[in-house]
């Protein structure tokens, strides 16, 4: 017989093992492994399970424990559930994407406007021949140089 440590240890694995093969959205998972985790902690209330070993006897493999799960679940349900989550998981990437390469944006303009400099030219025409003199050149330097 184990100790409750020790049971619990192995209800969590047992639990662990059975979340892996369980392919659906985070709300339907956590509903169906909260009311397993309950069964399970029932039946070593009543003194069925003593071992880790009873677990797997009483409850079932956990693949079938989930291949039950799927024959009896309403699977358009879950497929809306989950496709809705695939969209807010698409729609947050895209969000950070787009708000990353603006702070990309800001931080290389601040940068250039720090450390870069302008050069600011201007030319005289002569209207009669046409010709370019250079009437100014000013030369603008960031705050930093």
């Amino acid at each position: 017989m184990m100790n409750n440590k020790q049971m619990n240890k192995a209800v969590n694995k047992y639990i662990k093992e059975v979340k892996s093969y369980l392919i659906c959205d985070f709300k339907t998972q956590r509903k169906f492994t909260g009311d397993l985790k309950s069964r399970i902690h029932e039946h070593m209330d009543n003194g069925v399970i003593n071992s880790a070993d009873d677990i797997y006897q009483q409850i079932g493999d956990p693949q079938e424990i989930v291949k039950g799960f799927f024959e009896n679940a309403d699977t358009r349900k879950i497929k809306r559930r989950m496709n809705f989550t695939r969209v807010l998981m698409i729609g947050v990437i895209v969000f950070l994407l787009i708000w990353g390469t603006g702070v990309i944006i800001a931080l290389v303009d601040v940068h250039i406007s720090n450390n870069g400099y302008m050069v600011e030219e201007m030319y005289d025409v002569d209207p009669d021949t046409g010709e370019m003199t250079l009437e100014s050149k000013k030369i603008i330097r960031g705050e930093d140089s």
